[in-house]
């Protein structure tokens, strides 16, 4: 059996034993669901964690920063997607944003990066996470993609997912065949990558 404490997290208070308090029972199961569904999803589940809670990922992606590489009309493409049109500025900080899934202002995850496995690897996992540990059950209507061609008219995807329990945006990192364009955004040349990665 793998036991998961609960750390990081918007409303977190470490103290000096280090160890994370939070101000409900609601916030803690939100802090510990979300170090385990990382676990989960990530295969690393013998790996540390950082003080955010999330668990130290080993990543290897390529980062060409390459100029053939299309930059993006809207880097925040996610946001016209879900209908929100400015980024949370609490959600990120120490304090967290107290009003959760019904803010106006779209949550962004920042992510680490995703491990390099197939996107029906990384479904499979999430699909068991969510029927776990949110007693829902995941569609793929909560993935995202769009495209944009560069200069030889390849086509590239970024992709993206939002939680359909907390509505938080997490945007795809890193991953199988990730390049990183000179926005610093990842983009993928197939959907499956791009959705991998957003899963993973």
């Amino acid at each position: 059996k793998v036991i998961y404490y609960a750390k990081g997290g918007p409303d977190g208070q470490k103290d000096e034993q280090d160890i994370y308090w939070y101000r409900s029972k609601r916030c803690a199961k939100m802090a510990v669901s979300s170090v385990v569904l990382s676990a989960l999803t990530s295969g690393d589940h013998d790996k540390g964690s950082d003080d955010s809670g999330r668990p130290v990922l080993e990543t290897s992606f390529a980062k060409t920063n390459s100029s053939s590489i299309p930059k993006l009309k809207n880097t925040h493409w996610m946001l016209e997607k879900v209908k929100k049109r400015q980024i949370c500025r609490y959600f990120n900080s120490t304090h967290g944003c107290d009003k959760k899934a019904m803010c106006y202002f779209a949550h962004v995850y920042i992510s680490q990066g995703s491990k390099n496995i197939s996107f029906s690897s990384a479904l499979e996992k999430l699909l068991i996470a969510y029927d776990e540990f949110f007693k829902t059950k995941l569609r793929l209507s909560a993935f995202y993609e769009t495209t944009e061609s560069d200069e030889e008219g390849k086509i590239w995807f970024a992709g993206g997912f939002c939680c359909p329990v907390e509505s938080t945006i997490y945007y795809a990192l890193g991953g199988s065949n990730g390049q990183v364009n000179q926005q610093g955004l990842f983009l993928y040349p197939s959907i499956e990558d791009a959705r991998a990665a957003a899963a993973g």
